[in-house]
């Protein structure tokens, strides 16, 4: 320590333990930028310290540093302390030990990489007792210039082996203290999971992202999420098992749980903490702490609704971390981290406040009377054009591809400016799809303002198709399939609707509700840019729902058309689409559901079925040459609604529902079932599939969805025409989906052509 602090502290050199800072990976203090304190002097004394975030660091999650190392990077006291001459006293029979402290965060969120932390410490007195010297410090940690987080009432000892094994411990106990928080909120439990107990598979799903794998039935929605709020893996990962919960009790009857960790006597932590002193560190029992908070708040279903929110310190409200305990390598030890919880507080930014307790072998080393988290949303910054693309009257608008994101998961502002900025914090508003359901590359013209609703209101979007996109291989025939298509003719329709601001009056989910066109050709690889043009022909607002209708034409470059369409989108508050109630339903209809289930796949063996990411059919369980109401045939098939499916992701950003144009896509899947089991295979050798085929009409109308919590689509096809002729096969049909029951969606007609390649 001489080398370090100078020759006046060469007596101290020969002791074997000393008050240091920790050594990597626990060294959190990259720069000391100044000392005001005389050596040797136990006085009041300020260090200055800095630390520099950088990404990827063991102390991050998702790029932002986690509370507890956060609150240990504030460990240069121990410098300063040092400083004052310390160890010329403790002469190696006394060691540091943090007693507790009062932490308070403040508003801006957690520090992130590529920050600097600048903390000022302050040691402002000593006092003896009981023959334990101790010290009393404070601090205040800056990151890039804002307030981080600030302690206050840090106590410290130094005490010898004996009297750290003979501590007495916590003195608190739940089960005859009261709540924090008297008068409270019932909690609502209705959506938490319905589990008990959680396995080390358990927790290892949720700290990676799995939500629904962790908490089962319920948590579906968990399943969709782009960017899950989730806990911390790796060397933040402080209890492997969660042995009890329950949402209504503990002894306060407001909520427990109790988390689990195995601390054998070579964990990580130990080494660097301290040099020939190890323990674990008080921060780190304080991170293990509030993870298990958190994974309460996760398991009472707060996340289920909250793509990209973080779990985070309220800001402003001042925790007390009290520390009566060491955990040490001298056998391996078992930790408990209890959680009881005071009260919740929902909302936006929901919060939710409890007691901390750590026990090691029972003995309890750590509390906290009341801690409180929250979910925030976390948006992403916006995205950053190389080429900015300024549209409309002024160019108040912005057409580029990073703006066309930020409309799918981005801050709405950023998308569509300032009318939006209020959806930044909170509220919500319909998206485009995300990657790789996005299928719109840029807007290059709009002919009104943004917020002004007026008829006649159009914008030419534009959609430069990739050679080797993933959906010309899926689909077999190498041509773009008709899902894809359909998004391409349908996302400038919500574009433009949400640049009118239809989006700002309170409907905050967008679905089709019907359409009527005709396709004028197949697109392949090498086809270029479509450009697609959209026009609002009418609005109508309904209570809180908005009707809108568009005209739609798209073509190439070359100005060779590519589809025509008429179109109808609502705008809906999200409990008008829990009160659907499907479409109409004949006897017939119902019969048709009613059928008999094959026993196995009737589905042919035949290269051009659709594959990989496109599939939307697990089976065909019934197929009648003869059935229908032509007589032509009837085929039905089914497809299990699987939580954790690519589209539920991109479709749509905190508001998962199977988009329509899959839908759709399934029932032309079926209806190729229908023509290759019915047409001998000879007639359709060599040909290539249309779907729908060209130059017919496609019409269809939803009146449902299908969301990650249910459990079964079922398709219908009944064919209504059947041209057969050496060079074509036409086929035309009406097709109905189900969901669960409901009949949601109706294609009427719906075509598929076999022709021969030209």
């Amino acid at each position: 320590m001489s080398d370090f602090f100078g020759s006046a502290f060469l007596g101290q050199d020969a002791y074997e333990r000393q008050c240091r800072l920790p050594a990597a990976p626990l060294l959190l203090v990259d720069r000391i930028t100044g000392i005001d304190a005389d050596a040797g002097v136990e006085g009041a004394g300020v260090i200055w310290t800095e630390t520099d975030i950088a990404a990827g660091e063991w102390y991050t999650h998702d790029g932002r540093v986690r509370p507890g190392p956060l609150i240990e990077c504030g460990q240069a006291d121990l410098t300063l302390i040092a400083w004052m001459g310390a160890d010329l006293k403790n002469q190696s029979e006394r060691v540091y030990r943090l007693l507790g402290c009062e932490i308070t965060f403040h508003e801006g969120g957690l520090p992130n990489a590529g920050e600097t932390l600048k903390f000022q410490i302050e040691i402002t007195q000593h006092a003896t007792f009981a023959g334990v010297r101790m010290f009393f410090f404070q601090y205040d940690c800056m990151a890039n210039g804002r307030p981080a987080f600030s302690v206050r009432q840090g106590q410290a000892g130094f005490f010898t082996d004996a009297e750290l094994a003979s501590g007495k411990g916590v003195a608190w106990d739940a089960e005859t203290a009261p709540p924090p928080t008297r008068d409270i909120e019932p909690i609502d439990v209705g959506r938490a999971s319905a589990k008990r107990g959680f396995s080390a598979a358990d927790v290892s799903a949720f700290r990676n992202g799995d939500a629904l794998a962790c908490f089962g039935k319920g948590f579906e929605l968990c399943a969709a999420h782009s960017l899950p709020p989730h806990l911390p893996a790796g060397k933040l990962a402080f209890f492997e098992t969660v042995s009890a919960f329950d949402p209504a009790g503990g002894p306060w009857k407001r909520g427990y749980l109790r988390a689990n960790a195995h601390v054998p006597t070579d964990a990580w932590f130990y080494e660097g903490h301290f040099h020939n002193d190890p323990c674990m560190p008080g921060t780190l029992m304080a991170e293990a702490a509030v993870q298990a908070l958190e994974f309460y708040a996760a398991a009472l279903g707060l996340t289920q609704e909250r793509d990209g929110y973080v779990f985070e310190p309220i800001p402003g409200e001042t925790a007390k971390f009290v520390c009566r305990g060491q955990v040490i390598p001298d056998t391996d030890h078992d930790i408990t981290y209890e959680v009881f919880i005071d009260e919740v507080i929902l909302g936006e930014t929901p919060q939710v406040f409890a007691s901390l307790l750590a026990r090691s072998d029972g003995r309890k080393v750590f509390y906290c009377p009341r801690f409180g988290i929250q979910l925030r949303r976390n948006w992403p910054a916006p995205r950053l054009s190389h080429s900015p693309l300024r549209v409309g009257p002024n160019k108040e608008s912005r057409g580029d591809q990073a703006a066309l994101l930020d409309c799918a998961n981005g801050p709405p502002s950023a998308a569509f400016g300032e009318m939006y900025d209020r959806f930044d914090i909170g509220g919500r508003v319909p998206r485009l799809p995300q990657p790789p359901y996005h299928v719109m590359s840029r807007v290059v013209d709009v002919s009104t303002r943004p917020g002004v609703q007026e008829t006649g209101a159009s914008i030419l979007a534009e959609y430069d198709v990739p050679p080797a996109a993933w959906y010309f291989a899926d689909n077999r025939s190498g041509y773009m399939p008709f899902a894809v298509l359909n998004e391409i003719i349908l996302q400038p329709c919500g574009w433009l609707a949400s640049l009118c601001g239809f989006a700002l009056e309170g409907g905050d989910r967008f679905r089709n509700l019907e359409g009527d066109g005709k396709i004028h050709r197949m697109i392949g690889p090498g086809d270029g840019t479509i450009c697609v043009r959209t026009t609002l022909t009418s609005f109508s607002k309904v209570g809180p729902m908005t009707i809108v209708a568009f005209d739609v034409v798209a073509q190439l470059k070359s100005g060779e058309p590519v589809m025509e369409l008429t179109t109808r989108f609502g705008f809906f508050p999200a409990a008008a689409l829990v009160r659907q109630a499907g479409l109409p339903i004949t006897e017939a209809d119902r019969s048709y559901l009613a059928l008999p289930r094959a026993a196995a796949d009737l589905s042919p063996v035949d290269p051009r079925l659709a594959a990989g990411q496109l599939r939307m059919l697990d089976s065909a369980d019934y197929f009648d040459p003869a059935g229908g109401a032509a007589g032509l045939g009837l085929i039905r098939g089914r497809q299990a609604v699987d939580p954790h499916a690519w589209y539920f992701k991109a479709h749509f950003f905190n508001d998962p529902v199977q988009p329509g144009s899959l839908g759709l896509d399934a029932l032309e899947q079926l209806l190729m079932r229908a023509v290759l089991l019915k047409v001998p295979a000879p007639e359709l050798r060599g040909m290539i599939a249309e779907t729908p085929a060209v130059g017919e009409r496609v019409k269809w109308s939803y009146r449902g969805q299908v969301t990650p919590e249910k459990q079964e689509v079922t398709g219908v096809i009944e064919l209504l025409n059947l041209e057969r002729k050496s060079a074509r096969v036409l086929a035309t049909a009406r097709g109905s989906l189900w969901c669960d029951g409901l009949r949601i969606y109706e294609a009427n007609p719906i075509s598929i052509a076999f022709r021969k390649p030209d």
